[in-house]
């Protein structure tokens, strides 16, 4: 009676876990009877296998261990699944330099479109830091190094020209921007329009000589006709000082020119110069009853 041993299978499978995909599905690994030992060759070429992914930029979701032996389960294979995902590995770049220019230039006057000053030029450089898929090559991220602060500036004053704005701002630079550039406009200062329109003349004002009359009232005195004085007294007191008034004689009086004081004493005066006549008059009388 004849027996036949049973062969027994070792299968492997390999998964990408990056792609989600089978790299190998139940290749052969091994072979041999029901219970046997597996063989040190088996476990070299599986150690070999490994080490050939490992070599490509894979790596190991966690070690699997195959069996010492293979068991005795006739109706199917012995199956070991490997999980693997793509390594990566850093890389620096070439540097990368971005440039911001600052011109100055006037913006009118008969200098306009012509350059101030010097441009001034700005340079920031920036390192590229590549993070590299190990087992395709491809870049899956990039990081930079270097600072691409630029501080905030005066403008720089110019006699005569005012420039369109007195600070520029902070800025940052980037290394995915293109090379930057802005212009400073200096506008010339206009200059105050002089009013050349001589100032009219104005009209002379006339200030009385004498306080208290006014003009009005000056001229109605003026052409106020004189007033005639009849007296039928003659006076003989006082000669050198008061001309005798004879009987009949028409005085001719000044026209007032004075304040009220003054017309006040011209009055008195008129009344002692009648008081004088009404006396020499008794006078000559009493001479003429003596004779």
């Amino acid at each position: 009676m004849n027996y036949v041993e049973d062969i027994q299978a070792l299968r492997i499978t390999i998964i990408d876990d990056t792609t989600k995909t089978e790299l190998r599905t139940n290749k052969l690994l091994g072979q041999g009877l029901a219970g046997a030992k597996v063989s040190d060759q088996t476990l070299n070429d599986y150690q070999a296998l490994i080490k050939q992914y490992l070599d490509k930029g894979y790596e190991l979701v966690e070690p699997v261990e195959l069996p010492t032996n293979y068991d005795n389960d006739p109706a199917k294979d012995q199956l070991v699944t490997l999980h693997l995902t793509h390594g990566t590995r850093t890389q620096a770049g070439a540097s990368k330099g971005v440039t911001e220019t600052i011109t100055y230039v006037y913006g009118n006057g008969p200098k306009q479109g012509q350059p101030v000053s010097p441009a001034v030029v700005v340079t920031k450089t920036f390192v590229p830091l590549y993070t590299v898929d190990a087992v395709t090559g491809d870049i899956i991220e990039t990081t930079w190094s270097g600072d691409g602060v630029i501080e905030a500036s005066q403008v720089p004053e110019i006699s005569g020209y005012t420039p369109d704005k007195t600070m520029i701002a902070e800025r940052i630079l980037t290394p995915t921007m293109e090379n930057q550039s802005q212009t400073v406009y200096y506008m010339l200062d206009e200059k105050p329009a002089v009013d050349e329109t001589p100032e009219p003349e104005r009209p002379t004002e006339t200030v009385d000589k004498e306080p208290g009359i006014g003009s009005d009232e000056k001229q109605e005195e003026q052409n106020e006709p004189p007033k005639q004085v009849t007296t039928t007294q003659t006076s003989s007191v006082d000669k050198e000082k008061t001309a005798p008034i004879k009987e009949g004689q028409t005085v001719t009086e000044l026209p007032q020119t004075g304040d009220a004081a003054t017309e006040k004493t011209t009055f008195v005066g008129a009344m002692l110069a009648t008081l004088a006549g009404l006396l020499g008059f008794a006078t000559t009388k009493r001479k003429k009853e003596d004779k």
